[in-house]
């Protein structure tokens, strides 16, 4: 595990990093497909003008800078359908092609109607509401789908939904 201040990092990494406190400042590059990275609550993960792509991210703290590229945020759901307070990350960068966010249901649960509906899965800071329109929920079924809001509170907010048609036959 990590406890940084605010010095760039100039060597890579695709392993597991938990960023305990400070503020951990990558450049382009400095994070490896793959990475795994927790942010607690008292820390950040500053990405100066780089891509992040296809990391695995999951805490409570902040990720300000750069461009999520393919990223995947875990934010498990638990019996409530309820994201636990450890696991809000606050978003502050732009997304390039989809964020996905993991809820890992509970074991031996499956999505049923009615669907989970404005769960709490992020926060976002700063003068722009973040652009939510390429957020997705991973691994949801062929008719699910799901729609993200950027509340005006700094809350972002995620909903399941079934898509198609459907025909009662009595």
């Amino acid at each position: 595990s990590l406890k940084w201040t605010a010095h760039p990092v100039t060597w890579s990494f695709d392993g597991e990093a938990d960023i305990q406190e400070g503020k951990l400042v990558v450049k382009e590059g400095a994070v490896k497909a793959g990475a795994k990275i927790r942010i607690a609550e008292n820390a950040i993960l500053e990405s100066e003008g780089a891509s992040l792509t296809n990391a695995v991210l999951r805490g409570n703290g902040k990720v300000v800078g750069g461009e999520l590229v393919g990223c995947t945020v875990k934010a498990p759901l638990n019996d409530n359908d309820i994201v636990d307070a450890d696991n809000i990350l606050t978003i502050n960068a732009s997304v390039k092609d989809r964020l996905y966010f993991d809820i890992e249901l509970p074991e031996d649960e499956v999505l049923s109607s009615p669907y989970p509906s404005n769960i709490l899965l992020a926060k976002w800071e700063g003068d722009t509401k973040v652009d939510v329109s390429k957020w997705r929920i991973k691994g949801l079924p062929g008719n699910l789908t799901s729609q993200f809001t950027a509340n005006d509170d700094g809350t972002i907010t995620g909903s399941i939904k079934a898509e198609g048609m459907f025909l009662l036959i009595k």
